[in-house]
């Protein structure tokens, strides 16, 4: 299986920024697991949910609970798409150091954890 899981890191990160997407998530997901599954190198998909006001978030944490290749970086306001995408990139394991941690420049803590919550300051991203 191609898809990342907490004991395979990925060789590749597929970052995508979402706002007010909760909608289209889903099937996003499924079309997205099928094109990765047969792949010969484990993917993980990275969403930023970038300030959404209607349910993303909570469809992001129903899916990260199906699909352990999704991970997830929240932004409490919209910062716009290039902010997503190197907050998105910031939090790919396929850069990082560890699975889970990563170094961000708009944490005050500097370390954030993919759940969407910092591991060193205790707020959320």
């Amino acid at each position: 299986m191609s898809l990342a899981t907490p004991a395979s890191a990925p060789e590749v990160s597929i970052l995508v920024p979402a706002a007010d997407e909760a909608e289209n998530l889903p099937e996003f997901l499924r079309q997205t697991r099928e094109v990765l599954l047969p792949l010969p190198y484990s993917c993980e998909v990275v969403v930023v949910d970038d300030g959404s006001t209607d349910d993303t978030a909570a469809v992001l944490q129903r899916l990260a609970a199906q699909h352990a290749f999704l991970r997830i970086v929240t932004h409490r306001a919209r910062r716009g798409i290039a902010d997503a995408l190197k907050s998105a990139a910031d939090a790919t394991s396929s850069l990082a150091p560890s699975r889970g941690t990563t170094t961000s420049a708009s944490c005050p803590g500097s370390t954030t954890a993919c759940a969407a919550c910092c591991s060193a300051c205790g707020s959320p991203t």
